[in-house]
């Protein structure tokens, strides 16, 4: 039944990135953003029940664009620290599409990229590091942002705590670390992207094991995004 599922996912995902690389595009400027999704992949999500759509991100490149890198981070002493390395995939093509699933970071993640001539998906898991009776509230990349070619844009920034209240700001607030630092939340996690103009020397292996997560207990979110 775990295989028929993670097939399913798999191919769900091959749907969400049909016609991502084809549609036209009028500005040249670099840029990702949330992807929008159409009525029938919208449908697919809301069958599955899933908010599956919070972390699928489209992209527009140039032809020198040699490689994508995405990153998974760890807070620790108010810095980021790259807990699993980075993920590298080799890229050629000008547009695009990422999607990352997930729901506690501390447990795993699966990250797929695609595009006209790569269809590539890795999944990770850290070390066990779970906390009892967590808090849980995740800011993912929600306005376009340029793409400048050898810096980091964060995608999705995670805190999980024992607090009763929590802060979740903005996923620029990833370039100030010492924002979350000072609340003292027991764990914050981050993914990056980064498109590069330099080749690398090998890619990831695919793996399209889907990590399958628990629900986690309710808490109160502050949101804030200034």
């Amino acid at each position: 039944m775990k295989k028929i599922m993670l097939l399913f996912i798999s191919c769900l995902v091959s749907i969400f990135f049909i016609g991502c690389t084809d549609k036209e595009v009028e500005d040249n400027t670099l840029y990702i953003e949330k992807a929008v999704l159409t009525e029938e992949e919208d449908n697919i999500i809301k069958l599955l029940g899933t908010e599956f759509d919070n972390s699928i991100f489209d992209f527009k490149v140039d032809d020198t664009v040699k490689s994508i890198y995405l990153t998974y981070y760890t807070l620790e002493d108010g810095k980021w620290i790259p807990d699993l390395g980075e993920s590298k995939y080799l890229f050629k093509d000008t547009e695009g599409r990422i999607a990352i699933t997930f729901n506690n970071l501390d447990n795993g993640h699966r990250e797929a990229l695609q595009s006209k001539s790569v269809n590539s998906s890795s999944t990770h898991y850290p070390e066990e590091k779970n906390i009892e009776e967590i808090g849980v509230t995740t800011s993912y990349l929600s306005d376009k942002k340029e793409i400048v070619y050898e810096e980091e844009i964060p995608l999705v920034i995670q805190i999980l705590t024992n607090k009763n209240e929590v802060k979740s700001y903005n996923v620029d607030y990833f370039y100030s670390p010492e924002v979350y630092a000072e609340e003292g939340y027991e764990k914050v996690y981050a993914i990056t992207v980064k498109f590069s103009q330099n080749e690398i020397s090998d890619t990831n292996s695919e793996n399209t094991d889907l990590y399958k997560p628990e629900a986690t207990s309710d808490k109160k979110f502050i949101y804030l995004n200034s």
